[in-house]
C-alpha cells in the first residue's frame, strides 16, 4: 500500500508539473492543438470510414442498376476535401507543437544551468554527482517533449471512443476479444523502453568515461600531447573496449525485446485476420453490404491502433516519462546551495584571519589543512608559499567560500565570512586561478569578466592589461581588445600561448579593482622575464590593497611583508623574509635549495 502511495504521489508530482509547464509557456497554444488534433482524429477515426463506406455502396449501386454518378463524386470530393483541411491543421499544430517544445527547452535549460550554477563546488567532486548531472540533461529532452502528452492522450481517448463505440455495437465480444490482441504488445513494448532506459541510466558512468576517451581524440587542448607520444591508437582502443562492453549489453536487451514483441505482433495479426474474416463472411452471408464491411473493418483497425496507442501512451508516460520527471525534479531540488548570509554592509579595508581552521574534502581521510591560524591586515602583502599539494589552493578555496571549514572559523574584519551576502562576498576579491578557463570571447570580455559591468571602460581595460603585460598581446591583434580570443567561431580569431593566456587572466584579476588581489602560481607559465614583470606588477599595482601571492618559488618572497610556508596541511612558519632567514629553519632551506638551483642555472646560461 505504501508503495502505491508513493507510486501515486510521483505521477500527481508528474503530472502536475507538466501541466503548469505547458500552460506556462503557452496555454493558448496547448488549447488549440488539442482541438486540431481532436477534429483531426475523429475524421480518420469516424469521418472518413463513414465516407468510404458511402463511396463503396455507391459504386455497388451503380454496377448493378447502372445509375449516374452524381453522389459518387460528391463523396470523393467529400474524402479529399476532408483529407487536406485534416492535413492543414496537422501542419498548424506541428508548428504551435513545435514553438511550445521550444520554449520549454528554453526555460528548462536555465534550470539547469542556474541549478549547477548555484551548486557548493563540494557537488563537483563526487562522479555520483556529475553522472547525476548529465542523466538531468537527458530527462530534460523527456520533460520537454512530454507537455504534449495531455494533447496527445486526449485525443486518443477521444478517438479511441469514438470508433469503438461503433465498432464494438455490431459485434460486441469479437470486438472485445480483438482489442485484448493489443494489450500484450503495449505491455511488452514499453517493458523494452523501460528495460533500454535502465540500461541506458546503469551505463552513465560506462557512457561518460567512453566520450571522455573519445573527447582526447578530438580535443584541441590534448592534440599535440595525443601526436607528440603517439597515443592515438591507445586512446582509440581504450574507447573500443568501453563501445564494444556498451554495445554487447545494449544488443542482449534489444534482441530479448524484439522476440517478445515479435511474438505479440503474431497474436495482433491473428485477430486483424479473423476480423477481416468476420467481414467478409458476412458479405458472403448478405449481413453486410460492401461499403458496411469497408466501415467494420476500418473502425477495427482504427479502434485497434487507436488503443494500441492510448495504452502505450498511458504504461509508457506512466513508467517511462514519469520517473524521468521526478529525477528531473529531483535534481532541480537537489538542496546544495551554499548558506550564505544577509551581512550586505561592505566591508571597508578588510582584514582577514584564519582561527584554527582545519579541511579534509569529500571522501578523504587525510586533513588537507590542519589547524591554519594568521592574519592579514588590510594592505599587507602576503605570500603563500608551500610545494605542490602542501595546501596553498586548498587555503584560498575555503576563503573563496567554495567550501567550509570542517573546523575552526575565517573571519573579515571580525566576522564570519559565511555571514556576508554572496553579491557583497563578490566584491571583495579578485583572483586569477591556477587552472586558467580559456573563453571563446573576445580580449576586451576576457578581461571584463570580472566585472562586465565596466566593460567598456577602455582605460580600466587599458590599465588592468598593463598590469600583467597583456596590452602588449593587445597591440599585435588585428582588432586589438575587440579580437575573439579563440578560432572556436571564428577563423580570424587570435591563437594564444599558455604564458599569453595567464596574463590575460591576471588582467583580469585586475580588472575587478576588489580590495584583495589574489594570484595563484601565476608564473607557472610564463618565462623568467616575464615572471619578475609579474611579480613586480603585483607589489605596485596592490599598493592600496591587499595581496595574497601563492607559490611555489620562494624567489617571489621579497616582495611581500609577510611569507606563510604551509607543509602537508599545516601552518610552518610564518614572518619576513629576514626573519625567517635568522630562524635557519625550513623556509631558509628551501630558499637556499632554490638560490642554489637559480645559480646553477644562470651559470649554464
Amino acid at each position: 500500500m505504501e508503495k502505491f502511495n508513493h507510486t501515486l504521489k510521483s505521477v500527481w508530482t508528474s503530472e502536475s508539473y507538466l501541466f503548469k509547464l505547458m500552460m506556462r509557456q503557452n496555454g493558448l497554444a496547448g488549447v488549440v492543438v488539442i482541438c486540431f488534433g481532436l477534429i483531426g482524429r475523429l475524421w480518420w477515426n469516424i469521418g472518413a470510414p463513414f465516407v468510404e463506406k458511402n463511396l463503396i455502396d455507391e459504386f455497388v449501386d451503380i454496377y448493378t442498376n447502372s445509375r449516374i454518378i452524381t453522389t459518387v463524386w460528391f463523396f470523393v470530393c467529400v474524402l479529399l476535401g476532408g483529407k487536406i483541411f485534416v492535413n492543414f491543421l496537422s501542419s498548424i499544430s506541428q508548428i504551435l507543437a513545435e514553438y511550445m517544445q521550444n520554449k520549454a527547452t528554453l526555460y528548462l535549460d536555465k534550470k539547469v544551468m542556474l541549478r549547477v550554477a548555484n551548486v557548493d563546488a563540494a557537488y563537483f567532486d563526487d562522479p555520483q554527482n556529475q553522472d547525476a548531472i548529465r542523466v538531468a540533461n537527458q530527462s530534460k529532452s523527456v520533460v520537454s517533449e512530454s507537455i504534449g502528452w495531455f494533447v496527445s492522450m486526449f485525443t486518443s481517448v477521444v478517438g479511441f471512443a469514438a470508433s469503438a463505440v461503433v465498432f464494438l455495437a455490431l459485434n460486441p465480444l469479437l470486438g472485445i476479444l480483438f482489442l485484448i490482441t493489443y494489450i500484450p504488445g503495449a505491455i511488452i513494448e514499453n517493458k523494452n523502453k523501460k528495460e533500454m532506459r535502465s540500461f541506458s541510466i546503469n551505463n552513465v558512468p560506462e557512457n561518460r568515461k567512453k566520450d571522455y576517451y573519445r573527447s582526447l581524440l578530438t580535443s584541441g587542448d590534448t592534440a599535440k600531447d595525443v601526436r607528440l607520444y603517439n597515443l592515438t591508437e591507445y586512446f582509440k582502443e581504450k574507447y573500443n573496449q568501453l563501445w564494444i562492453s556498451i554495445r554487447k549489453k545494449r544488443y542482449h536487451v534489444f534482441k530479448k525485446g524484439a522476440l517478445h514483441s515479435f511474438a505479440a505482433s503474431l497474436l495482433t495479426s491473428v485477430g486483424t485476420i479473423v476480423i477481416i474474416i468476420y467481414g467478409v463472411s458476412s458479405v458472403f452471408h448478405e449481413a453486410m453490404t460492401l461499403g458496411e464491411m469497408s466501415l467494420y473493418i476500418s473502425l477495427a483497425l482504427s479502434a485497434g491502433s487507436s488503443f494500441s496507442l492510448m495504452l502505450n501512451q498511458i504504461i509508457g508516460h506512466l513508467q517511462y516519462c514519469v520517473p524521468e520527471v521526478n529525477r528531473f525534479l529531483d535534481f532541480l531540488q537537489y538542496d546544495s546551495t551554499p548558506e550564505y548570509g544577509n551581512e550586505n554592509t561592505e566591508p571597508e579595508r578588510p582584514a582577514i584571519e584564519f582561527r584554527n581552521v582545519s579541511f579534509r574534502y569529500p571522501s578523504s581521510k587525510e586533513y588537507a589543512l590542519k589547524n591554519v591560524s594568521f592574519r592579514i591586515e588590510y594592505g599587507e602583502k602576503m605570500a603563500l608559499l608551500g610545494i605542490n599539494g602542501s595546501g596553498k589552493t586548498t587555503l584560498i578555496k575555503l576563503l573563496l567560500r567554495f567550501y567550509k571549514p570542517e573546523s575552526g572559523e575565517i573571519l573579515l574584519n571580525g566576522i564570519n565570512i559565511w555571514k556576508y551576502s554572496a553579491e557583497v562576498y563578490s566584491k571583495v576579491f579578485g583572483i586569477c586561478f591556477q587552472e586558467i578557463n580559456k573563453y571563446a570571447l573576445t580580449l576586451r570580455e576576457n578581461i571584463a569578466l570580472s566585472n562586465m559591468r565596466e566593460k567598456e571602460d577602455e582605460f580600466r581595460i587599458e590599465y588592468a592589461a598593463s598590469a600583467s603585460g597583456a596590452d602588449k598581446i593587445a597591440s599585435s591583434l588585428p582588432n586589438k581588445y575587440d579580437t575573439d580570443m579563440t578560432r572556436n567561431f571564428n577563423d580570424s580569431g587570435a591563437e594564444l600561448s599558455g604564458g599569453q593566456w595567464q596574463k590575460v587572466a591576471i588582467s583580469r584579476a585586475f580588472f575587478s579593482n576588489a580590495p584583495v588581489i589574489i594570484l595563484d602560481e601565476p608564473s607557472s607559465a610564463l618565462d623568467p622575464e616575464a615572471e619578475d614583470e609579474i611579480f613586480r606588477s603585483f607589489k605596485k599595482l596592490c599598493q592600496n590593497k591587499s595581496g595574497i601571492l601563492i607559490s611555489h618559488r620562494l624567489s617571489s618572497s621579497i616582495l611581500v611583508d609577510k611569507i606563510l610556508l604551509l607543509e602537508n596541511g599545516k601552518l610552518m612558519e610564518s614572518g619576513t623574509h629576514d626573519e625567517l632567514l635568522a630562524k635557519n629553519g625550513r623556509y631558509a632551506k628551501l630558499y637556499q635549495m632554490q638560490a642554489e638551483k637559480y645559480k646553477v642555472e644562470r651559470e649554464i646560461s
